[in-house]
């Protein structure tokens, strides 16, 4: 059996950098880190609300309470039906929930940090004149 090495691909110096737009033109650094300031504190709003938020409960009509979020999964997590090992089920359910944070987290991530290839150049006009 004949192995070949791979060849090395070499990338230019003038290559374009992953912080570019599609049309070469590179997103500014201000725009990058307003969007990773916004991003921060969204991400730091939702871990507070996570932790010590609370939610108004009503179990029957008239009596109104609130509940923390903690306990409220707490308790989710307890009332879950009898199947298979108890264990496993409630860390497949946290984990679930963990994971459903993370990817709101990476889409808030995503969604800030869209480039519009169309858009103008912030020095044309409004008819790109």
């Amino acid at each position: 059996m004949v192995t070949e090495t791979p060849e090395r691909v070499r990338v230019p110096d003038d290559a374009a950098s992953p912080l570019d737009r599609p049309d070469g033109v590179p997103v500014s650094s201000r725009s990058r880190l307003g969007a990773l300031i916004l991003w921060l504190v969204a991400a730091a709003g939702l871990a507070l609300f996570v932790t010590v938020g609370s939610i108004p409960y009503q179990p029957s009509l008239g009596s109104g309470r609130t509940l923390s979020v903690p306990d409220v999964w707490r308790r989710f997590g307890q009332d879950l039906p009898p199947l298979g090992h108890g264990t496993l089920l409630r860390a497949a359910v946290y984990g679930t929930l963990v994971l459903v944070l993370a990817a709101a987290l990476i889409g808030l991530w995503l969604a800030l940090t869209a480039v519009n290839p169309a858009a103008p150049e912030p020095s044309e006009g409004p008819r790109g004149e």
